[in-house]
């Protein structure tokens, strides 16, 4: 089991309130502060959505134990299995993964510390061990935190057009029907909504609450993944 938290958000969100503007056709106006308030809730969607980060943003990612397997163990790419490579790696959510900042645990004598950077490497969104290490074995259980950064880059030229088309579709559809139903409910650390779209005149449920054609623009950049391990 895992947890994951933003410890810094990002600093700048991937449409700017004057490039939602110029897109909606909207002059400059005393309700920037409802749109910036649409574009930061479209974001959280499409990230949700993506299973990513888009503009830098640091996370903590909390374990329940370091992932084990010994180092010596092999797999052949036929018998089934998981390689050990990988039942000795961590991945972690939200790519793409720019950095490790840390990785701590508590000892068995309930002391923090820090595993040493010498000892593992990222690999795309993966932190691997190198040739020959071992991560810690006499760790406390649900005491392993990663801290990580993530995200195309810092500005919002940075983040794929399709994202952007993605939170701009969303975001016209809400300010155009603001009065679409939604519901929410929470999935084990997030707030989820799902909205509705209109197609032929009925009412259709709109993918992790994502309106205005903006879950299709998304979808290609999705994480698929089989497992968190």
């Amino acid at each position: 089991m895992r947890t994951i938290s933003v410890v810094t958000p990002p600093a700048i969100e991937p449409v700017t309130v004057a490039d939602a503007r110029l897109a909606l056709g909207q002059d400059a106006g005393a309700d920037a502060p409802v749109l910036d308030l649409r574009l930061r809730a479209a974001r959280e969607l499409a990230e949700a959505f993506t299973g990513r980060a888009f503009i830098t943003t640091t996370f903590l990612v909390t374990l329940d134990s370091f992932p084990g397997a010994p180092i010596e163990e092999w797999w052949d790419g036929v018998r089934d299995g998981v390689p050990a490579w990988r039942r000795s790696s961590i991945t972690l959510p939200r790519p793409p993964v720019q950095s490790i900042t840390s990785i701590k645990y508590t000892d068995a004598s309930g002391v923090e510390q820090t595993v040493d950077s010498g000892t593992y490497y990222l690999a795309g969104d993966r932190v691997m061990l190198l040739p020959a290490m071992s991560w810690p074995s006499f760790a406390r259980t649900a005491t392993v935190e990663v801290t990580f950064v993530s995200g195309y880059g810092d500005d919002p030229e940075d983040v794929p057009a399709g994202v952007r088309a993605g939170i701009l579709a969303h975001v016209r559809d809400v300010t155009e029907h603001p009065n679409a139903a939604v519901t929410a409910e929470r999935v084990d650390n997030a707030s989820v909504t799902y909205g509705t779209a209109r197609a032929s005149g009925q009412v259709v449920e709109s993918p992790g609450g994502l309106r205005g054609g903006a879950a299709d623009l998304l979808r290609p950049y999705r994480v698929l993944r089989s497992g968190l391990a």
